[in-house]
């Protein structure tokens, strides 16, 4: 603690005379004040108690704040252009003399005299402190019982965390175990699923290897007509195997479960394409048989037509009527061939009977010119028999041209049209059915790991 002592009236005016009465561009320092002997004590039976700190302390700060505002008063003057009223003392010079005279040592004209001791004054400072600092130390509560109940909660919880993790391991392994169980049952459907359809599938697998005949048609269209069915068990499979995959936790189960949402997907698309690939054989064959039923009577109508000419040309006009009757037989004929290329051409539109159509109908009209000139013979009009012989003879010709348009067997028009419509098809279903195999490989490995699973799948 430090104690501020204004100087005397001599230091005041030597602090003035060395400010105003300095001459000369150098600054003199005042003297040093010379601090007055100290009193003699006195008697302890008279001497008056020392302030205690705290008394002491509220006068030094009471005198602290009056030279303040003394200081802020001489500034604003200053400021201002004004002077403190002469002979008037300053309020702290007032307090500290109050001061003194409560001590009983007031002394006029002569600096003030505490009747205390600065060093009892630091002594009880020092002793107050210790007092406080014993009396905050008695107040501070000890630590190691907090710590060790701090520890004591830290082990209650962490043990008990530890048993809620436990039981929730035990929980979820539950859970798992349940979601495994549904999960076996469920891809066991899913198998089974793929088993019923398979039914389907493969009867359809064997008529990709198997030559299509027409008395074989109707078993195909009616195993075309279970194909929705067998899709929609596929369908059925694939939503079942994608729940077990989903439910599974362990990665090899979730793989089977996958292999079998692959399984029942290729085989939809398989029936997609065996049935593409199936009824290309059915318009085919259906065709086919339209066809041969054209070339036969073409055949025929040809002979029939022939007959006629060598009749006639080698026999004379006595031949004349059968002539007429065998080139009537033709034009029939000829009329029977032309509805079965119609019929040819709509079971299998990607096959082209063109050229086999155009020889069709030269054909229909050289017969017809050959009746009529056969009929103006037998009425002995002998000028339109002649013209009309001509005509025929011409229309015979082209017929012939015609003719060398047409493939020696017909029925290559057909192949042709079906290979190249069914064989990207055909290497589709190859490489899928591969595919397919590959997978039915792993999920039979599983199945009889699992003997309560279903023991089969299609090879």
């Amino acid at each position: 603690m430090v104690v501020r002592i204004p100087p005397s009236d001599d230091e005041g005016r030597s602090l003035t005379a060395g400010r105003e009465g300095g001459k000369g561009s150098s600054f003199s320092p005042p003297p040093a004040p010379v601090r007055p002997p100290a009193k003699p004590s006195a008697p302890p039976s008279k001497r008056r108690a020392s302030p205690s700190s705290k008394e002491m302390e509220a006068l030094i700060d009471e005198f602290l704040n009056s030279e303040s505002k003394a200081d802020s008063s001489l500034d604003t003057a200053i400021e201002t252009g004004s002077s403190l009223p002469v002979g008037k003392e300053s309020d702290a010079t007032a307090i500290l003399q109050k001061a003194v005279a409560e001590n009983g040592n007031k002394a006029p004209d002569s600096p003030p005299v505490y009747d205390f001791d600065l060093a009892d004054v630091e002594i009880t400072a020092e002793a107050s402190l210790a007092a406080l600092a014993e009396e905050s130390q008695k107040e501070r509560s000890p630590i190691w019982p907090l710590l060790i109940t701090a520890a004591a909660v830290f082990i209650v919880l962490t043990g008990s965390l530890s048993i809620y993790l436990r039981v929730l391991q035990a929980q979820t392994e539950a859970m798992r175990s349940v979601l495994a169980g549904q999960a076996y049952s469920v891809l066991t459907d899913a198998i089974a699923c793929i088993q019923e359809a398979d039914v389907v599938v493969v009867a359809l697998d064997k008529t990709m290897d198997t030559q299509v005949t027409l008395d074989s048609l109707p078993d195909l269209q009616a195993l075309l007509g279970q194909v929705e069915g067998a899709q929609d068990v596929l369908d059925q499979a694939v939503e079942k195997a994608s729940k077990a995959e989903r439910d599974f936790a362990e990665p090899e189960n979730r793989q089977v479960a996958k292999d079998a949402v692959d399984a029942a997907s290729s085989r939809k698309q398989l029936l997609d394409l065996s049935v593409q690939l199936t009824n290309a054989d059915i318009s085919a064959m259906q065709c086919a048989g339209q066809l041969d039923i054209a070339w036969a009577a073409l055949v025929s109508a040809d002979t029939a037509m022939r007959q006629a000419v060598s009749e006639v040309n080698n026999a004379g006009p006595a031949q004349l009527p059968h002539a007429l009757e065998l080139n009537q037989g033709a034009l029939q004929k000829l009329q029977e061939a032309k509805d079965a290329l119609t019929l040819a051409a709509q079971s299998f539109q990607t096959a082209d009977f063109g050229s086999l159509m155009d020889y069709t109908n030269a054909r229909i009209d050289s017969c017809q010119l050959a009746i009529a000139s056969n009929q103006a013979a037998l009425a002995q009009d002998n000028d339109t028999a002649n013209q009309k012989n001509q005509e025929f003879l011409a229309k015979d010709a082209e017929a012939v041209e015609m003719a060398k348009k047409v493939p020696d067997d017909p029925r290559s028009i057909i192949v042709d049209a079906y290979d190249g419509l069914t064989t990207p098809w055909r290497n589709a279903y190859r490489e899928l059915r591969s595919n397919t195999a590959d997978i039915d490989v792993r999920l039979r490995a599983w199945i009889e790991q699992n003997p309560g699973e279903p023991q089969s799948l299609s090879g």
